[in-house]
């Protein structure tokens, strides 16, 4: 079973409508690491809100080309990170298993 051999990492929320116009339901993004031993604790968490573009039938970009995706090419203020979490939850991601969040930047 996948949770008996397998450690759950993280989840990323999606929200609904990102699969639109095929599907509008909420979905779920499932990270496992291979253990031999599974877990469940320690589980990273993101609840993404918005990905660049309308959650409606036509996913029409809500910014500029440059700021869109996980790594745009052009900062993303408080208004553009209200409409693409993706750079966030990736951050977020790559620090979660340091003290307080943070890593030194050495590594």
């Amino acid at each position: 079973m996948l949770v008996e051999e397998h450690k759950l990492e993280g989840v990323l929320s999606l929200p609904s409508g990102v699969f639109r116009p095929y599907a509008g339901v909420s979905t779920a993004i499932l990270f496992f690491t291979r253990t031999d031993s599974g877990g469940t604790e320690g589980v990273w968490f993101y609840d993404m809100q918005a990905d660049g573009f309308s959650l409606d039938d036509k996913r029409n970009p809500l910014l500029a080309e440059a700021q869109l995706g996980v790594t745009p090419g052009a900062a993303l203020d408080e208004a553009g990170h209200e409409k693409n979490n993706l750079p966030d939850a990736l951050a977020r991601w790559r620090q979660r298993d340091y003290p307080n969040g943070l890593r030194d930047l050495a590594d």
